[in-house]
């Protein structure tokens, strides 16, 4: 095994390898490769092996500034992509908001059940008034012919240029723990209010993640910006860690996405 992927865990070195065939390619061709929409922890893999590899670059865009997903191009580095190369589409999604409440949930689900994969879609954008999705551009038609229903709910789905977007603030609702250490399975039952060991249940089974990658180990420690999602309950992030209680507990404030 390369080096270079032994770091990686072991279901992450096939997307490795892809990144380092991705740049071998634009090397030798000196033609840019555009990838589907990655994830934090992906886009982390891919700049790691190839960011400021010569003579390849790497750029990323999702729609819009601190998209979460976003695509990536893999390029020449004496070329630099512009915006429009990265070939993503922005879609309104549109309900009667007098009967419905769209989640985040029920608009991915609905995506997926038309038989598209997941890296086709950036990120899912919810407030009050509107639902924005991010696709990539040659799905956009097939995605706006077939998404008629989210649940029983009749929906309407129309382009909309990048500049329309509208980019929620993130609510987060901050709480305060008190936990014997930062290990992974300390900090998902306090959040969560789970006994230590469904906590442990949990890790075990692959339905935790740190910085967005698989988690399976309840030993291990966590440090303040992480962010931890479980599989049917939601997302924290590790705001702040503070010194100890008389009782030698560890104070924890915690963001708690909603």
């Amino acid at each position: 095994m390369s080096d270079r992927l032994s770091h990686f865990r072991p279901e992450e070195r096939p997307f490795a390898e892809r990144c380092l065939e991705w740049a071998e390619t634009v090397a030798a061709r000196r033609t840019p490769k555009l990838t589907p929409f990655l994830d934090p922890r992906e886009k982390w893999i891919l700049r790691t092996l190839i960011g400021g590899r010569t003579p390849v670059s790497v750029s990323f865009f999702g729609g819009y500034d601190g998209a979460e997903r976003e695509r990536a191009l893999i390029h020449p580095d004496f070329w630099w992509p512009e915006p429009s190369d990265f070939r993503v589409a922005a879609l309104a999604v549109e309900a009667d908001r007098r009967f419905v409440r769209l989640t985040h949930r029920d608009v991915l689900g609905s995506l997926v059940s038309l038989g598209l994969k997941r890296d086709v879609f950036g990120d899912i954008l919810l407030t009050e008034a509107t639902c924005h999705v991010l696709v990539a551009e040659d799905v956009a038609p097939y995605v706006t012919q077939h998404l008629t229903r989210i649940h029983q709910t009749r929906v309407r789905v129309e382009p909309i240029p990048l500049e329309a977007l509208r980019v929620p603030e993130p609510e987060t609702e901050e709480k305060t723990h008190t936990v014997a250490s930062l290990r992974l399975d300390a900090l998902v039952a306090a959040v969560w209010r789970l006994s230590r060991g469904k906590a442990v249940e949990r890790i075990r089974a692959g339905d935790v993640k740190v910085n967005w990658r698989i988690a399976d180990d309840p030993d291990e420690t966590l440090g303040e910006g992480d962010v931890v999602s479980v599989r049917g309950f939601g997302r924290f992030r590790v705001a702040e860690v503070g010194g100890p209680t008389r009782k030698g507990r560890l104070v924890v404030r915690i963001s708690k996405y909603c």
